[in-house]
């Protein structure tokens, strides 16, 4: 428990010993419930254990809490008012109820969860009204503290000065006549016109000058993820975006767009007009619009929300854009640029990026040329001499500084573990006092020389810095952190260390020292610094074999001054984006002073707002430190720089998401399969459905979803892709489902699924989206979710024409789907004959593999597989194919003929009979097929999913899966059949290392020099024997295809990709494709019979073949 120590000075004691004076402290629970403490009760000091000193104990948790502290003037000789009556709810402690019952009040924000981010606050936002200390002390024995570097009365006059009429007076009792309070910005935009002392108003001018196409202005930094006032949970990301105004159309008002920067991982697109920017600075009243693109004719609505309107205030990744965007009006950054603190530096700090707001900068300080047209007065007065937040961003004002912010630690790490502190002292002041515990704000950005030799001049000039020197051992160095959650500087970025070498005629000198990675090579390394004695310049170079995190390099054997205040400049990136840091040490026979020894704080400092972090030591000097350049929420660089950190170490470490969820789909709906009750991980049945599709946890309907959101569950970044993954006994079964997340990281697939009864193993994994394909992975595989899918298997029957396939009516409950198996029988056909399995509706109109049917739907959408027979030269039977199709209730199969000539004929005379086993019999084309349900499915009919999608032969592997491989036909020619991964889209567009299937020529290429390693099997037929061989997936896993090397010298690849431009593999079932060898300039008869192959990856091939 943390107990909150409220104590009043013996000055303000005084002060309030007179009748009608009352002070209480107080604060809501959980349930919304006043928790008062009275402390002085009409001129009387309440009781406490120690006079002057109450101890109030804080619940726990607490988040976000806020204790109050109310002083009130009464006319004693009038009936007395009981605030702890009249206040009931939080809300009620505003600047009318103070103006009405005469009370001055102020705050005190905490939270207490037990964390390490645990902090607490002096708040100013709604007004000033009494001076106040914070003291707490930590179990390490150190006390921090925070407060107000002038007198309430000085803090008053301030306040007054920077806005008139903006100070009120108490007009009863003993303390009438003397200050109540000043009105804030915040309070004063909600108050009626009329009596508005700050008014949105003020800002119309500075807003008015940025209504222009490039503002110039972009803003970056990190969400921390949160969740909402919806309990909507929302991730973490990196984010930049730009300002720009659109100017109004036909009547139409224009507006301000912020857009997210090509890099950035937040995304949405955010509509803000003027006016609502005026009334979101000083208080977040206005609200935005969402889009996924600018050119959306509706805004994005928030899941949970009731409008598309958001508040500008929002606890979203837009809003915290929103708070960068705001805190630029708030310091009056926009439009100015600062003067480099070293005047050895030359050129301007542009204030119109926030990776530059150095607080040095902020309301019109240090500036170089024109000052801002505005900034928000009353906040800079506590930027000036205060602790407190004077606005709702001054964290955003303040967090560069080193010591001196609003926020203090409430939190001790005890025995490893994070624990809210025992204590926290408060102290209230009257006016007149000037509260201790203030902590001047200090950045380190900048140490003064002591001056060193002009080497040109032959003079001392104080204003120099050491130069470098070369030692016989240089121990120092530094290391350089490039990445913060998922965002990592561009490995390639060019990096350069810049050694000061002295002045030189008033001119700082440099070498320059590039680090260049060696082709391939990154720039995650150690690089050590040597020196040549004989020209005297220093050279950088990778060391061997030092890999580093990704994201961090290190900088060995750093020359530094032997005694002095050493400079070097650190440039990252080239051209537009790049961006000089200044670092300067204080060093000792050429080690660096430790900054974390008393009397020694800054004796390293950078500038640009990159962070030091020292070698922990507790001597006086130390030999290395860091520099963050990407930290907590703020980056330091132009978002152009970054990029996702896809490093696979850095991805293994992140905690894995929760399991999708599964569900139907009718009609673009998703309704989650029932018993999915678990956030992590569920294990569920299914009797109903063999079509499944995905989601992400809010999809699910369980009780607990909810509240499951409110967290982190299995969102994804915005456009990247959730990945689905179907396993059995740990192996890919199927090629990846995907589905893109939208701009709130929600996704769900628009596809099902079609699975086979059996137990399968779903998991996610995110995957970047990159030009249409899957990227790299950028979390670990989710928690599973297992699925086992039982359906019963329908009768079969014929359609009323006795030319199709349907389910029997009758089937109680009747399923929503089944497989069907054909098998070909028999064949009395020309060889290269295929038989296309397409689906139609009652009414005979095409059904295309998702179930949509329509005038728009053709025959190629309608095909559900293909099957056949091959035979040799002589007509005797090669192979007979096996298929397995899915059909739906009220759905009928039909069957049409492809000729080797590829010509299609859809009403081929099919004719339906039953037969002994109780299936039935389809005589189509010359072919004889069975045809049975079957729902469970073996590996061949799983892998054979992508040929039935796509009608290719084409097949999802994993690397060093094992395939058996039967090979007949009849040929003259020595055959060599190969394999090669191909790049599926996720629009199905085939290419290999860039070059696209259409380009055939370059493709066929591509393709002959990226042969699986696994293996290549040479046919030459005897016209009597089959081959059987094994090949093992040496490449990655993916789609492979079959190539046939044909003995002419000719490549035939999938497709048409062929140089007459036909086809040359043909599918005689699943995992069974037929090859002509010839072209059609060569000859051929496109038989697809001079190489027969059967795949199995179950070990036995379900195709018969024969010699």
């Amino acid at each position: 428990m943390t107990t909150l120590t409220v104590g009043l000075t013996s000055t303000l004691q005084k002060t309030l010993g007179s009748a009608g004076a009352y002070a209480y402290a107080v604060y809501f629970d959980a349930s919304g419930t006043a928790q008062w403490t009275p402390l002085v009760v009409n001129g009387a000091l309440q009781a406490s254990t120690s006079p002057g000193r109450f101890a109030i104990d804080l619940p726990s948790p607490l988040d976000g809490g806020k204790v109050y502290f109310l002083i009130q003037s009464q006319d004693p000789s009038a009936p007395q008012t009981d605030l702890t009556k009249l206040i009931t709810q939080q809300s009620q402690i505003n600047w009318g109820s103070a103006a009405t019952y005469q009370y001055r009040y102020d705050s005190f924000e905490v939270t207490l969860l037990g964390s390490s981010g645990d902090a607490g606050n002096l708040t100013s936002v709604e007004g000033f009204g009494i001076p106040m200390q914070i003291s707490i002390p930590h179990a390490d024995g150190t006390t921090d503290t925070r407060g107000y570097g002038v007198s309430g009365t000085q803090l008053f006059n301030a306040l007054d000065r920077a806005k008139d009429h903006s100070l009120v007076y108490f007009t009863d009792g003993p303390l009438k006549g003397s200050v109540r309070g000043a009105i804030s910005p915040a309070q004063s935009v909600i108050q009626p016109a009329g009596d508005q002392v700050y008014k949105a108003s003020d800002w119309t001018a500075y807003i008015d000058s940025l209504k222009k196409a490039d503002t110039g202005i972009t803003v970056t930094g990190f969400f921390n993820g949160a969740e909402d006032g919806n309990g909507i949970y929302h991730d973490a990301g990196f984010f930049g975006y730009t300002l720009d105004w659109v100017a109004g159309t036909n009547g139409q008002p224009g507006h301000f767009w912020l857009s997210p920067t090509a890099s950035s991982q937040i995304k949405g697109h955010i509509k803000i007009s003027a006016e609502a920017l005026a009334g979101s600075i000083y208080s977040t009243l206005g609200s935005v619009e969402i889009y996924a693109s600018r050119s959306d004719a509706t805004p994005y609505k928030i899941f949970g929300a009731a409008t598309a309107d958001m508040n500008t205030g929002a606890n979203t990744q837009w809003g915290e854009v929103l708070t960068q965007v705001l805190t630029g009006f708030t310091a009056g950054y926009y439009g100015t640029s600062g003067q480099p603190l070293n005047p050895f530096v030359s050129g301007q700090i542009d204030l119109n990026k926030n990776w530059n707001w150095d607080p040095t900068y902020a309301f019109n300080q240090n500036l170089a040329g024109k000052s801002a047209l505005f900034h928000d007065v009353y906040s800079q007065v506590f930027f000036n001499v205060s602790n407190s937040y004077g606005s709702g961003y001054s964290d955003n004002l303040m967090d560069a500084y080193a010591q001196g912010g609003p926020l203090i630690s409430v939190s001790d790490q005890i025995n490893g573990t994070w624990q809210n502190v025992k204590t926290i002292n408060l102290t209230l002041y009257a006016d007149s006092e000037t509260p201790g515990g203030y902590v001047q704000p200090e950045i380190y950005n900048v140490i003064e020389p002591i001056g060193h030799v002009d080497f040109g001049t032959k003079a001392f000039l104080p204003g120099s810095y050491s130069p470098v020197e070369w030692a016989a051992v240089n121990p120092c160095s530094v290391t350089l952190n490039f990445f913060n959650q998922d965002a990592i500087l561009k490995d390639g970025t060019p990096v350069t260390l810049r050694l000061f070498d002295g002045v030189v005629n008033g001119t700082a000198v440099f070498q320059d020292l590039s680090l260049n990675p060696a082709s391939g090579g990154s720039l995650w390394q150690n690089w050590a610094v040597s020196f040549n004695a004989v020209s005297g310049t220093y050279v950088i170079n990778a060391v061997a074999n030092t890999p580093q995190t990704a994201g961090s390099l290190v900088i060995s054997s750093l020359p530094t001054p032997q005694d002095g205040v050493g400079w070097y400049q650190i440039i990252i990136g080239s051209g537009a984006a790049a961006k000089t840091f200044n670092l300067y040490t204080r060093t000792d026979g050429g080690l660096f002073l430790n900054p974390a020894v008393d009397s020694q704080g800054g004796s390293i400092a950078v500038d640009g707002l990159a962070l030091v972090a020292p070698q922990t030591s507790t001597g006086a000097t130390i030999q290395t430190f860091a520099l963050d350049f990407l930290y907590s929420g703020s980056s330091t660089l132009s978002p152009d720089l970054l990029t996702w950190n896809t490093d696979p170490t850095h991805v293994s470490q992140k905690a894995a998401d929760t399991a999708p969820v599964a569900g139907t789909l009718s009609g673009g709906t998703f309704t989650a399969l029932a018993n999915q009750t678990n956030l992590v991980s569920n294990t569920i049945t299914t009797t109903s459905a063999l079509e499944l599709a995905f989601g992400w946890t809010g999809t699910n309907s369980a009780t607990g979803t909810t509240s499951w959101i409110s967290n982190t569950t299995n969102k994804v970044a915005a456009g990247n892709l959730a990945v689905i993954s179907v396993k059995q006994q740990g192996k890919d079964v199927l090629g990846p489902l995907t589905a893109t997340g939208d701009i709130d990281g929600m996704w769900q697939t628009g596809q099902t699924q079609a699975l086979g009864n059996g137990t399968y193993t779903i998991q996610m994994t995110e995957h970047l989206h990159v030009s249409g394909r899957i990227g790299a992975a950028v979390s670990p595989a989710s928690s599973a979710l297992t699925v086992t899918v039982d359906v019963d298997e329908a009768a079969l029957a014929a359609n009323a024409a006795g030319n199709g396939l349907t389910l029997a009516t009758g089937n109680t409950p009747a399923p929503a789907a089944n497989w069907v198996r054909l098998t070909a029988q028999s064949e009395s056909v020309q060889s290269g004959v295929a038989v296309l399995v397409y689906a139609v509706d009652s009414k005979g109109n095409l059904v295309d593999q998702s179930g949509r049917a329509g005038s728009s739907v053709t025959l190629a959408d309608a095909v559900r597989g293909s099957i056949g027979a091959a035979t040799d030269d002589a007509g005797n039977t090669l192979a007979l194919g096996t298929q397995t199709v899915l059909l739906r209730q009220g759905e009928e199969l039909r069957f049409a003929s492809l000729s080797g000539n590829d010509g299609v004929t859809r009403h081929a005379g099919a004719t339906v009979t039953p037969a002994g086993n109780g299936g039935l019999t389809v005589a189509v084309a010359g072919v004889t097929i069975s045809a049975a349900t079957d729902n469970t499915l073996g590996a061949n009919a799983l892998v054979a999913s992508a040929q039935r999608a796509s009608d290719l032969p084409l097949l999802h592997l994993s690397q060093n899966q094992a395939v058996s491989l039967v090979l007949t036909g009849s040929t003259s020619l020595q055959n060599t059949l190969g394999f090669v991964r191909l790049d599926v889209d996720l629009a199905g567009n085939i290419s290999l290392n860039g070059i696209g299937i259409d380009s055939a020529a370059a493709f066929r290429a591509e393709v002959a020099r990226s042969l699986d390693a696994g293996g290549t099997f040479t046919f030459t037929s005897p016209d009597t024997a089959t081959q059987t061989s094994t090949w093992t997936v040496a490449g990655k896993t993916g789609f492979y295809a079959p190539v046939l090397k044909a003995g002419t010298g000719e490549i035939f690849v999938l497709g048409a990709a062929n140089s007459d431009g036909r086809e040359h593999i043909r599918l005689f079932g699943e995992n069974t494709f037929g090859f002509e060898d010839l072209t059609a300039a060569q000859g051929a008869d496109f038989d697809y019979n001079d190489l027969v192959v059967a795949l199995s990856v179950s070990g036995q091939s379900s195709t018969q073949i024969f010699a």
